[in-house]
């Protein structure tokens, strides 16, 4: 679930593998506490930004070119507040006398992926009292990406053709994409983890993780979305750059999202009955949730509607495809209509990834400086 350095063996960032050496190249600064205001133009072409940093506006002005890499939900803020964006939305907070680039593909096609999962009663307590057994490893320790399986507990090419025929009588190209990836032999719909760190991560009738650890010795099994249907948008909400941008995920929009998901639930309800693991629940023990008792598809929904929450995977909103497509920056990733500017972080990849989206931005940002470097 996270990116770890196999020398040191310690959780791995950005910041620290690649960050913390550029910083020591002539020629690089890194202003922090600076809060960026908007891109600056002269007519289509990029000239630099505007910040405020040490209690003032200031000027940086670019030599060669202004790139964004604020994430899915803050490089579309600056766009806009730049004056690129969808005209009505610009036109309704006054960002510019004249609008830079008409673009109403900016700030949709939001993507996220959706996580719940139940705490089991553990029966062992081997932790508890005597600080032993296998739960003293911890944290998210066991991953699998799976497919969608029938009632019988099966992948079954006909029981998911059949589903996608139920669900998508009106096919977009992206709704065709993921429906052709689902369709794959063994292709994964979905990541089920599990969380043994003798945790009961819930409150009872709220999301599945939250801020506190509740009394209580729990296994948790976790299910996470693959590929959404459901698509939102994410928009500013001033032309005060202070003010949060609107984030409407729609999750579940989609009927499709909530059948595929309710029926990877299932499969935990299922698991948790077998050994070994069953050895280590109380057998008709307390769960997180009066409605984590799943019988059927039905309860599974509900029990998703009342618990799903986000991974904080927003991806999408500004997509690599041709504009008349839908798309914001081309392949190089240069936006659209303007010139010196790109954009390069999540926001830039039309469908997201099963599974975490980390080594696919960390690609995307390799692939990107590639390019910049052979232009420079």
């Amino acid at each position: 679930m996270a990116a770890v350095d196999s020398k040191t063996k310690t959780r791995s960032l950005a910041a620290t593998a690649c960050g913390i050496r550029a910083k020591q190249r002539p020629g690089v600064s890194i202003i922090t506490e600076a809060l960026v205001q908007k891109v600056l133009f002269n007519e289509t072409t990029a000239t630099g930004v505007k910040v405020v940093t040490g209690g003032g506006a200031h000027t940086i002005e670019a030599k060669k070119e202004v790139i964004l890499s604020c994430g899915a939900l803050n490089t579309l803020n600056i766009l806009e507040l730049s004056g690129i964006g969808n005209k009505e939305i610009l036109d309704r907070y006054r960002i510019s006398v004249v609008v830079v680039v008409d673009n109403s593909n900016i700030g949709e096609n939001l993507q996220d992926h959706l996580m719940t999962g139940i705490s089991f009663e553990e029966a062992t307590k081997l932790y508890y009292e005597h600080n032993a057994g296998p739960l003293t490893i911890g944290s998210v320790q066991s991953t699998a990406f799976m497919s969608c399986l029938d009632e019988n507990g099966a992948r079954d090419e006909k029981h998911i053709k059949d589903l996608m025929d139920r669900f998508l009588s009106d096919t977009d190209d992206r709704d065709q994409a993921i429906r052709d990836i689902f369709e794959q032999p063994d292709s994964p719909t979905w990541a089920q983890f599990m969380f043994i760190c003798q945790a009961n991560l819930h409150e009872t009738g709220t999301t599945f993780v939250v801020q506190k650890l509740l009394p209580g010795n729990s296994i948790s099994l976790g299910v996470v979305q693959g590929i959404p249907f459901s698509r939102g948008s994410v928009h500013i909400s001033s032309a005060n750059v202070e003010y949060k941008s609107t984030v409407n995920p729609r999750y579940f929009s989609h009927a499709l999202d909530l059948e595929i998901m309710a029926r990877n639930l299932l499969d935990v309800e299922k698991l948790h009955k077998v050994e070994p693991l069953s050895q280590f629940l109380k057998p008709n023990g307390r769960r997180n949730h009066s409605g984590a008792f799943l019988t059927n598809l039905e309860s599974a929904q509900k029990y998703l509607c009342d618990t799903a929450t986000t991974t904080y995977h927003p991806y999408g909103t500004a997509d690599m495809l041709p504009r008349a497509e839908g798309g914001v920056v081309d392949e190089k990733p240069r936006v659209h209509g303007t010139t010196k500017l790109r954009v390069c972080d999540a926001s830039i990849l039309p469908l997201i990834t099963v599974g975490n989206i980390i080594s696919t931005v960390y690609t995307v940002a390799e692939r990107a400086a590639e390019i910049i470097k052979a232009e420079a």
